[in-house]
C-alpha cells in the first residue's frame, strides 16, 4: 500500500474557525503551529503558544464539532527542533519540520520499519514544501518504493491553496494520483490526515495478537496498551485456514463484526468503544487548578479558553471567580461576568394553531423577569388568537437589563390582524377597534355590531368581545381592553455629554392639564423646569434620574421619572501584532465607556483596505510605513478615534561564510575532518538587533565539532529569518568513474562537466530523477544518455548537493546524493 497524507489545516490565530469547521468536517486535518509567528528559543512561551492554541482550537470549535477539535498533530515553527519536546510533553504525537530525516525524509519513509515503534515513541517527521516538488512524481516514487512489505508515507505541506501551491496545480495532481493509484486505479493509496495515519499506525504498534491452535480451534487474544482517545478505531483482523471454518466467537469486545469470505477465510472488524469527549467540567477544574497555583499569565489564559465552553451555572461561575482573583490577567472583555448569562433570549413555540398554547421561556439564572403581559416567571404560557408579539425585560445577575423578543405566528386563524388588544383612552375623543378577517368570516361584537370595526368613547374602563364566524360557528375570539385613566410618561433623546437633551411630555390623559414641572437634576425637587418641552445639559456623563411632575384641572397630581443617560466620549486605542511582510498583520482594538457599550468600529489601513470588527486582521503586499486609524462609537452614539503609523519590514536577509569567506547558502553541506571544527560565521553581524544560533547562543561565529543539521536565525524590527546548512565529516566529495558520479562540476573546463553513471549493475535504459535538498524536481529523464550538465529550464543549479532515483530496466531501483561544484 502507498500511504500519504494530503492535507492538514495548520491552525494559526489567523484563519477564520468557520472556515477551519468547514475543512475539518469534510475531512481535513488540524494542526498545531502555535499563536502567532514566534520561532524562538524561551521555553516558557513554547508551552504556553503550544497549549494555548490547542485550548483557542477547542474553544472556538467547541460548538461545530463534538467536544471541540483537539490537535495532536504539530508544526514546528521555523522549523525550530527545540519545541518538539515540549509538544510531546504536552500530547502531541509528532512534531512536523525540515530537518529530521528519520523516519521520514525528503523522499518518504516506510512506516513498517522494525527499527521504528510507532506507540512507544513520537517521531519529528520531515515535511515536505509542495510548491517545491513535483507532486505527481512524489507520489510515483511513494509507489515505487512500497514493495516488499514496505509501506510509504511522505508529508506535503502548502500554508496556501491560492499563493503558494496553486489550487490549479493541487487539482491536476490529485486528479493524477486519483485516477492511478485511488479506486479507479490501482486502488493502493491511503489518501488522509497526519493524525489518523498516525493513530493507525500506534493502534498497530500497540497492539500484539496472540494465537494459540488447540485441535482444530484457533484462539486470537489481543494484549498491549492502547491510548484510551483511540479506543474507537476498530481493527481487522483475517483468517486463513486449511480448513473450513464452522463457527467463530467473539468475547470482551464492545462492538464486532464477521463473515466469510469463503468456506476457508473469515474477516473479523472489532471495537473497544466509542468516540470519547473529555468532560468539560473536569478540564475546565484541572486547567483553572493549575492557573490558580501558578498565578501566570499563560496558565489563567489557558484555562480561562477551557471555562468559557461551560454551561452557564454555578460551576461555571465558582471557576470563573478563581481565575478572576488572579490579579492582573488580560481576559478577554466580559470573561469575569460570563459564570452566569449576561442576555436574556427567549425561546419556545413560535408557530402554533389557533386554540393550542405556547410556552415562551426566557433564559435561566435571571435575577428577575418581567413579560409584556405583565408576568414575572422564568416561563409564560400564552394563547394568542393571532400573530402577537411578546418581550420580556430581565435583569441579570450583574446587575444588567437585557431584553429579547419572539413573535408567535398563529395558524388555522380567520384573523389577519388587529388593532391594539390595550388602548389607553381619552374620553371624548373617541378610539377605533377593528380587525381584518379572511374571505368567509363575519364579525360579531359585543355591542351587536357586525362590521369589522366599532368607535368607542367609553367613560370607565370597558372590554369589548369580538367573536369571529364562519358557517354560524364561532371559529376565533378577541377581546379589547379600553382603559380609561390618565398614562404619564415623556420622552427624551440620547445624547452625549455636554450637548443638550430635550425632554417631550407624551402623556395620554383624560383631564386638562394645568401645570407641568420638571426635575432635571435628580434632587427630587420639581423646580428646574416647566412646560411640555423642555431641555437640559447634563453637568457629568452617566445615567441620571429625571422626573416629570403634571398637575390637573381635577384629578390629582402625578409623577414618572425615567432614566436618562448622558453618554460619554470612549476612549479609543489598539495594539497590533505581525509586523513583517508575508505575515498577516493582527489589530486589536480596545476601548472603555462608561455609559452603553461600544458597539461599533471602523477601521481604516492605510492600504485602501477596511474592516468593522473590534478585532481583526490585514496582510499587507508591501513593506513601508501605514497610517491605520480605528473609529469607534458606543451604544450611546458616542465616538473616538486614534491613528498610529506602523512600520511593515521587510524579512531579513543571511549570509554565512566558511574561514576563507565562500559563502555557505542555505541548506549547503560544510565538510571537515573527524577529529577537527569548522567555524561558521555571519556576515554583517551588527546590523542585526540579535542573533540566535542552534545551541542559543548569540555570537558572530559558531564553531562545530560533529556531524548535523545546524540552523541560525536573525532578528531586526521583530522579523526574523532562519538559515539551515548541514555538516560532515571528510573532504568534499570527488568525482568516481566506475560507478555513479557522487559529484561533478559543469563550469565548461571539459573535465567532469557531464554526470555519468557506469554502475555496471544498471541495466540501461535508465529512468532518472534529481531532486534538491527542498525536495522539488530539477531534473528527470525517462532515457538518460549520460548527458545532463547540471542545468534546470536551461539555467546552471546552484552549487549544492543533490538526490538522484535512477530506475533500470531490470525493475531495480538506486537512490544517493550527487554534488554539483561550480
Amino acid at each position: 500500500m502507498l500511504l500519504g497524507h494530503f492535507y492538514t489545516y495548520v491552525i494559526h490565530f489567523v484563519y477564520t474557525y468557520f472556515r477551519t469547521t468547514q475543512a475539518y468536517n469534510n475531512g481535513w486535518g488540524i494542526a498545531n503551529k502555535g499563536i502567532n509567528s514566534y520561532t524562538g528559543d524561551n521555553t516558557d512561551f513554547i508551552k504556553y503558544s503550544i497549549a494555548r492554541n490547542i485550548s483557542y482550537c477547542r474553544r472556538k470549535m467547541y460548538n461545530s464539532t463534538p467536544g471541540g477539535v483537539i490537535p495532536n498533530v504539530f508544526v514546528n515553527p521555523g522549523g525550530n527542533l527545540i519545541w518538539s519536546f515540549p509538544a510531546f510533553s504536552l500530547g502531541n504525537i509528532c512534531a512536523i519540520n525540515q530537518i529530521s530525516l528519520m523516519p521520514l525524509g525528503i523522499y518518504g519513509g516506510n512506516v513498517n520499519d522494525p527499527a521504528f515503534n510507532w506507540a512507544e515513541n513520537k517521531y519529528d517527521l520531515y515535511r515536505i514544501v509542495a510548491k517545491d516538488r513535483d507532486v505527481k512524481a512524489f507520489a510515483d516514487s511513494l509507489a515505487n518504493s512500497s514493495v516488499d512489505g514496505a509501506n510509504y508515507w511522505g508529508a506535503l505541506f502548502t500554508t496556501s491553496l491560492v499563493d503558494n501551491y496553486y489550487s490549479s496545480d493541487f487539482v491536476s495532481d490529485f486528479n493524477y494520483i486519483f485516477n492511478k493509484y485511488g479506486s479507479d486505479g490501482t486502488d493502493e493509496i491511503l489518501m488522509t490526515t497526519d493524525e489518523e495515519i498516525l493513530d493507525y499506525l500506534i493502534v498497530r504498534d500497540a497492539i500484539t495478537i496472540n494465537k494459540n491452535l488447540t485441535g482444530n480451534i484457533l484462539t486470537l487474544t489481543f494484549s498491549g496498551s492502547l491510548p484510551d482517545n483511540l479506543l474507537h478505531y476498530a481493527s481487522s483482523v483475517i483468517v486463513n485456514s486449511d480448513a473450513n471454518i464452522i463457527d467463530i466467537n467473539i468475547q470482551g469486545a464492545e462492538g464486532f463484526s464477521d463473515c466469510l469470505v469463503n468456506d476457508t477465510a473469515a474477516l473479523i472488524n472489532i471495537s473497544w468503544g466509542g468516540f470519547v469527549v473529555p468532560s468539560p467540567e473536569d478540564l475546565a477544574t484541572q486547567y483553572t487548578s493549575t492557573a490558580v497555583s501558578t498565578q501566570t499569565d499563560y496558565d489563567a489564559l489557558i484555562a480561562m479558553d477551557y471555562v468559557t465552553v461551560l454551561e452557564y451555572g454555578d460551576i461555571k461561575e465558582n471557576l470563573v471567580n478563581q481565575l478572576c482573583n488572579i490579579p492582573g490577567i488580560p481576559y478577554d472583555e466580559g470573561f469575569c461576568n460570563s459564570g452566569y448569562p449576561d442576555f436574556v433570549k427567549i425561546t419556545g413555540d413560535s408557530i402554533i394553531s389557533y386554540g393550542d398554547q405556547a410556552i415562551l421561556t426566557a433564559t435561566e439564572f435571571m435575577d428577575s423577569y418581567f413579560w409584556s403581559n405583565g408576568q414575572i416567571t422564568e416561563s409564560i404560557t400564552v394563547s394568542p388568537v393571532t400573530d402577537t408579539k411578546y418581550w420580556v425585560d430581565a435583569v441579570t445577575k450583574y446587575s444588567n437589563n437585557v431584553s429579547d423578543t419572539i413573535v408567535v405566528t398563529v395558524t388555522d386563524s380567520y384573523i389577519i390582524s388587529h388593532s391594539p388588544l390595550f388602548i389607553d383612552h381619552i374620553k371624548g375623543q373617541p378610539d377605533s377597534l377593528w380587525v381584518e378577517l379572511k374571505p368567509g368570516a363575519s364579525s360579531l361584537w359585543s355591542t351587536g355590531s357586525t362590521q369589522n370595526f366599532i368607535l368607542v368613547d367609553p367613560d370607565v374602563s370597558t372590554t369589548y368581545h369580538l367573536d369571529v364566524i364562519v358557517n354560524s360557528e364561532i371559529i376565533n375570539q378577541l377581546d379589547f381592553d379600553v382603559y380609561v385613566g390618565n398614562v404619564i410618561d415623556f420622552s427624551f433623546d440620547s445624547v452625549c455629554f455636554g450637548q443638550t437633551t430635550t425632554f417631550i411630555n407624551t402623556s395620554v390623559v383624560n383631564d386638562s392639564i394645568t401645570n407641568i414641572y420638571w426635575d432635571l437634576n435628580g434632587d427630587t425637587q420639581f423646580n428646574d423646569a416647566e412646560g411640555e418641552i423642555v431641555t437640559y445639559v447634563f453637568s457629568n456623563a452617566g445615567d441620571h434620574l429625571v422626573g416629570m411632575r403634571i398637575y390637573f384641572k381635577t384629578d390629582p397630581m402625578e409623577v414618572i421619572y425615567n432614566v436618562v443617560p448622558a453618554g460619554d466620549n470612549p476612549e479609543v486605542n489598539f495594539e497590533y501584532d505581525n509586523t513583517c511582510i508575508g505575515l498577516t498583520t493582527i489589530f486589536y482594538g480596545l476601548g472603555t465607556v462608561q455609559v452603553g457599550e461600544l458597539d461599533q468600529w471602523l477601521w481604516n489601513f492605510g492600504d485602501g483596505k477596511t474592516d468593522n470588527f473590534q478585532n481583526t486582521s490585514n496582510l499587507y503586499s508591501e513593506a513601508g510605513s501605514y497610517v491605520v486609524k480605528l473609529n469607534a462609537s458606543s451604544s450611546v452614539g458616542c465616538t473616538d478615534s486614534v491613528q498610529k503609523t506602523i512600520i511593515i519590514f521587510n524579512s531579513p536577509t543571511i549570509e554565512l561564510k566558511k574561514a576563507n569567506d565562500s559563502i555557505v547558502n542555505n541548506l549547503d553541506t560544510v565538510y571537515f575532518n573527524k577529529g577537527g571544527t569548522t567555524t561558521i560565521y555571519i556576515s554583517d553581524f551588527t546590523s542585526y538587533d540579535s542573533v540566535t544560533w542552534f545551541d542559543n547562543s548569540h555570537g558572530e561565529s559558531i564553531t562545530i565539532a560533529e556531524e548535523g543539521s545546524y540552523n541560525v536565525t536573525v532578528y531586526i524590527d521583530d522579523c526574523n529569518s532562519t538559515q539551515r546548512f548541514f555538516t560532515s565529516w571528510g573532504s568534499s566529495p570527488q568525482p568516481s568513474g566506475n560507478d555513479i558520479m557522487n559529484l561533478f562540476t559543469p563550469n565548461g573546463d571539459g573535465f567532469n562537466d557531464i554526470w555519468i553513471i557506469n554502475d555496471p549493475e544498471i541495466v540501461f535504459p535508465i529512468k532518472v530523477s534529481v531532486y534538491n535538498r527542498s525536495g522539488k524536481q530539477v531534473y528527470a529523464h525517462n532515457n538518460y544518455q549520460n548527458d545532463w550538465d547540471g542545468q534546470y529550464n536551461g539555467n546552471p543549479l546552484p552549487q549544492a548537493t543533490y538526490y538522484y532515483i535512477i530506475e533500470d530496466s531490470s525493475g531495480n531501483t538506486f537512490k544517493g546524493a550527487v554534488t554539483i561544484i561550480r
